[in-house]
């Protein structure tokens, strides 16, 4: 995303290529989950502040909520470590809970400000002026990139009798409701719109 394209406008300055690089200059997160039949695993690959949630039923019939994959932030103390360790002397690669202190995702696609300085040995400064303008100037204390990676963490989750449903969705929704509070708005919905199951005669 980040590098082909940009080689692309690069080579060849365009309206086309310059087009086709606008998912380099925004980011996004992505969270993919991919069920397995054959022996009921559920696999879960997130780069970035999405999440996915699994909710069952106890023994005892009470509905209970865990998550499938953690958010990669710079709140995450394992995302913190990563990046520290990364670039251990630069103490802010990671200020404020973000990422040089502006980008809050520590994993995402594009985002090429944090992962570039050149393509090829060449700058954006080096790209006509008004292609330049799609560009915003690049971090404070941008030294060793790449800060932010687009590499995925995977978990994988046996599913049982008891796993009733899985909600996926983006940070939008976790910054106002807690994991708890968005399966028991599932259940309640599930509550008042599915009907019980009638036993056969």
């Amino acid at each position: 995303i980040v590098y082909g394209s940009l080689q692309a406008l690069f080579q060849s300055p365009s309206k086309e290529t310059m087009i086709a690089a606008l998912p380099a200059i925004s980011g996004s997160c992505a969270l993919l989950s991919i069920y397995n039949s054959a022996n009921s695993t559920l696999k879960v690959a997130l780069t970035g502040d999405s999440r996915a949630l699994l909710c069952e039923l106890d023994s005892e019939n009470n509905w209970f909520v865990k998550s499938l994959s953690t958010d990669q932030t710079g709140d995450n103390p394992s995302e913190v470590e990563r990046v520290r360790s990364e670039h251990p002397d630069e103490p802010n690669a990671v200020r404020n809970g973000r990422i040089l202190g502006s980008l809050q995702p520590s994993r995402a696609f594009g985002d090429y400000r944090y992962k570039i300085k050149d393509i090829d040995g060449k700058t954006l400064s080096e790209l006509p002026e008004h292609l330049r303008i799609y560009f915003r100037s690049k971090p404070r204390d941008f030294l060793t990139p790449p800060y932010v990676t687009a590499k995925p963490e995977i978990t994988t989750t046996k599913i049982g009798p008891n796993s009733k449903f899985m909600v996926i969705g983006s940070d939008g929704l976790f910054e106002l409701l807690s994991n708890e509070e968005v399966a028991g708005l599932v259940v309640r919905w599930m509550e008042s719109n599915m009907s019980p199951k009638v036993p056969c005669a």
